[in-house]
């Protein structure tokens, strides 16, 4: 982690040490627990890119005690989690000048804990600096765009053609 990641994680760690788990942890837990089509899971994944308004870019799995991977879907539950995600990370997110935009849950079953990351991501940045009809946009494969949305988002060596275009 860099230093500004964990200058970061203390100042979350602080806006939620103003929370109870009643506040954060349980909203979460039970958005994912209630979303969860899979009665034998071992784990929920959750992978949110939050855009530059404050809108959700989401993604999840489910994981099977078979250690099998399933879509995830938050049914009803979208406005909830972003209402929480906001009330949370959009403060420190602001204040900070987009110091991270992605987040990552992880729901153990074995644990019973919510674990969480935080990171920022260039490339997610600048797709979102890009309109949807821009040449840029449109000449970017959708499986390359799919990656950039993703918690891991591209690899380091991946060429970005686009940074040489802007």
């Amino acid at each position: 982690m860099t230093p500004d990641t964990l200058n970061i994680m203390g100042l979350i760690k602080m806006s939620h040490d103003l929370l109870s788990d009643t506040d954060l942890v349980q909203p979460i837990t039970d958005i994912l627990v209630g979303s969860c089509a899979i009665p034998r899971w071992r784990a929920i994944i959750l992978d949110i890119s939050i855009k530059k308004g404050g809108q959700l870019d989401y993604q999840g799995a489910i994981i099977s005690e078979d250690y099998q991977s399933h879509n995830f879907c938050l049914l009803d539950t979208e406005d909830k989690l972003r209402r929480i995600i906001l009330s949370v990370f959009w403060p420190v997110k602001k204040q900070y000048k987009s110091p991270f935009n992605k987040v990552n849950f992880l729901l153990d079953r074995r644990t019973e804990k919510l674990n969480y990351q935080i990171r920022f991501d260039e490339d997610y940045e600048w797709l979102q600096s890009v309109k949807p009809n821009d040449p840029v946009y449109i000449n970017t494969p959708q499986p390359i765009i799919q990656q950039i949305k993703s918690w891991a988002g591209l690899s380091p060596d991946y060429p970005r053609p686009w940074i040489s275009q802007e």
